[in-house]
């Protein structure tokens, strides 16, 4: 009996307005991540959050198959993980059957893209918040595009204007629904949806960010042009080029480096070339720090004796004639995969090449050259 009596008891005060401070501690979140966003400062945040999603990891997987460098047979054999195993051979199955990384967390960034476009939906705009929640929004529909184009240059063919309307895509999701079932596009509605969030994002950012780690309208016009070169519309590529370029063309003066340094790049935030900043994951074999990957020979014969970027970007020859990379654009060991000035003249140049504009070419890369030399 007094057994249910305690139980009566506890009922009647859970639901009597005189236990509202038991009411209130139930309430309480276990945890601050459990918090759902609800201002536009919250999903600003959940923006600026770089732990290995938006700013940091972008995939990394490419750089371990290229042609730039070589690794001994000791060291190839004496890699772990199979994805850069995998990776630096071409294999048909680069994760073996196992969890791909530079896939999941790609798609871990866009779902909070989808997040916030969806939470943002339900805040009214206003006159008062009108630069913060067109802010919020932009960049939104800027990281979701990235992040597509960081997934299409791993997981889906390269544009080909014949066959893209068949050739199969990527899953797009933009919607927060986890439970959202999405096929898989075509390479071309792949290209229509990073073209569509480019052009709403280049309305709503200002010309430049706060933070290199945000995006802005320059930055738009800079993804905008590798978009188009990579679709063989090289007057739209040189276009947005330049329209990137007039935001701002500062270049990095190699005259002003020191060969010395072990990482002669500008430290970022101060780094002058930069218009968004990104990390990419880091291999083990394209570690700079390891000294595993070798320089190609070729490549770096290739530079003139007085090309700065001999000094710059590589270690002198060691006794076995062995050249090791050191440039990092980040001035640390994760490799830049960002946007910057360097590579939208490069966009432009070989643009401004494929249209005949052979003058107009040469000067924009005798731009980039004249601080090397």
């Amino acid at each position: 009996m007094k057994t249910n009596n305690l139980l009566f008891s506890i009922l009647f005060c859970l639901a009597a307005p005189g236990c509202n401070k038991q009411n209130e501690w139930l309430d309480i979140k276990p945890n601050k991540a459990d918090v759902t966003p609800a201002t536009i400062d919250n999903y600003q945040a959940l923006l600026d959050q770089s732990d290995g999603v938006l700013n940091s990891n972008t995939p990394g997987i490419g750089m371990v198959g290229m042609d730039n460098y070589y690794v001994t047979s000791a060291t190839y054999n004496a890699v772990s993980t199979p994805a850069e195993r995998n990776g630096y051979i071409w294999a048909a199955d680069t994760w073996e059957g196992g969890s791909a990384s530079s896939w999941n967390d790609t798609y871990a960034g866009i779902a909070i893209t989808n997040i916030t476009l969806d939470g943002l939906a339900r805040i009214s705009r206003t006159n008062v918040n009108s630069a913060a929640w067109d802010n919020v929004q932009g960049s939104a529909y800027f990281f979701r595009a990235f992040s597509y184009y960081n997934l299409s240059q791993l997981f889906m063919k390269q544009f080909d204007a014949s066959t893209a309307g068949t050739d199969p895509g990527l899953p797009l999701r933009v919607s927060s629904d986890i439970n959202a079932i999405v096929p898989r596009a075509t390479v071309a509605a792949t290209y229509d949806l990073m073209v569509s969030d480019l052009a709403l994002a280049e309305t709503l950012l200002p010309d430049k960010p706060v933070y290199q780690t945000r995006p802005s309208k320059q930055a738009v016009y800079a993804l905008e042009a590798k978009l188009y070169l990579h679709k063989g519309d090289y007057a739209m590529a040189a276009s947005y080029a330049n329209k990137s370029l007039q935001v701002s063309e500062k270049l990095v003066d190699f005259n002003t480096l020191s060969a010395a340094a072990s990482k002669p790049m500008p430290v970022f935030p101060t780094h002058p070339e930069i218009i968004f900043y990104t990390m990419a994951t880091i291999h083990s074999i394209v570690n700079p720090s390891s000294n595993k990957g070798i320089v190609d020979t070729i490549l770096f014969q290739s530079y003139a004796a007085n090309d700065l970027r001999k000094t710059m970007f590589f270690i002198p020859p060691n006794a076995l004639g062995q050249v090791f990379f050191k440039g990092q654009y980040t001035a640390s060991v994760y490799p830049f995969s960002g946007l910057a000035n360097n590579e939208t003249l490069l966009v432009l140049a070989e643009s401004q090449a494929r249209l005949q504009q052979i003058p107009e070419a040469l000067a924009t890369l005798n731009k980039l050259l004249i601080r090397m030399l």
